[in-house]
């Protein structure tokens, strides 16, 4: 059964190019309605610095009362890295997911508010992270979610690494979006765009067939190693050589093996990392 969810006047209006925005990214005027009743807003620039998002415009996204991102109307550069979406500084980082579920119940979570909307609005309660790093700070530990990425994940071996450390942290899977080849970096909101002729229905169908292709971590890792030697990887990650990169990823399956192979002291070290978190940040 697809979800059915109320909409809620939002108290702002969104911009007219954050909203054709998210027509572009596959919602319809009626679930933009929902997105605003959720928190979603544009910000000027003294809103956003009120925030601690800096002085920007942009789309904004709820992750919890105190941590949101915003998309920015102008990417900045930092560190020699164009960054679309920034997040608030000297803050907690925090996973969303719809009003009235706790995260704790949250079968599958993925990286993105809006891939995480997406699906969430047709009836597949989905949370999202930042970043897939910052899933042992956001989400519950051996909460068995299964971890759904863009499908260009196999493609970066931090991306794999990231992965891998996150379903160790939530004794959970991973799956990624099958290759789209109108979307190379596609993820959620792509995936369902390529099946937008199909009913709501179908579209949770096609949505559930890749969940259950997720793999254990160990599992994952094997598939990644059998497709990184068919892939051309020059120019990624800073430019270098595919050598250069090729030898990263055999680095980073090395140090994932290691990693599962002594996965209880990983979680022991993650977990006082996290415990500092949250105590950094006044959350115990």
């Amino acid at each position: 059964m697809v979800a059915t969810f109320t909409a809620v006047a939002s108290t702002t209006k969104l911009a007219d190019a954050h909203y054709n925005h998210l027509l572009d990214e596959g919602f319809t005027p009626e679930q933009i309605a929902i997105c605003e009743g959720w928190g979603v807003r544009s910000l000027s620039p003294s809103e956003s610095k009120l925030m601690k998002l800096g002085n920007h415009s942009g789309l904004y996204f709820p992750f919890s009362q105190g941590y949101g991102q915003i998309r920015l109307d102008k990417p900045v550069d930092e560190n020699g890295q164009t960054k679309k979406y920034l997040g608030p500084w000297g803050t907690a980082t925090a996973a969303w997911v719809r009003p009235n579920v706790r995260l704790s119940d949250c079968e599958v979570g993925t990286e993105g508010w809006k891939d995480a909307a997406m699906p969430t609005l047709l009836g597949v309660t989905t949370a999202a992270f930042v970043g897939v790093d910052s899933i042992p700070y956001s989400v519950p530990r051996d909460c068995k979610m299964t971890i759904v990425f863009d499908s260009d994940g196999w493609r970066k071996h931090t991306v794999m690494t990231a992965l891998i450390s996150a379903a160790i942290w939530t004794q959970g899977s991973i799956a990624l979006f099958p290759t789209m080849p109108d979307y190379p970096t596609g993820g959620a909101c792509e995936f369902f765009k390529i099946h937008g002729d199909r009913t709501d229905v179908s579209k949770v169908a096609a949505y559930r067939q890749v969940l259950k292709s997720a793999m254990s971590p160990s599992e994952f890792l094997e598939a990644w190693l059998d497709k990184v030697n068919g892939f051309d990887l020059a120019g990624m990650f800073g430019g270098k050589s595919h050598e250069q990169n090729y030898a990263d990823s055999i680095k980073a399956a090395y140090e994932s093996v290691h990693k599962l192979n002594q996965a209880n002291a990983w979680v022991k070290v993650m977990q006082a990392k996290v415990d500092a978190h949250r105590k950094q940040y006044g959350l115990v």
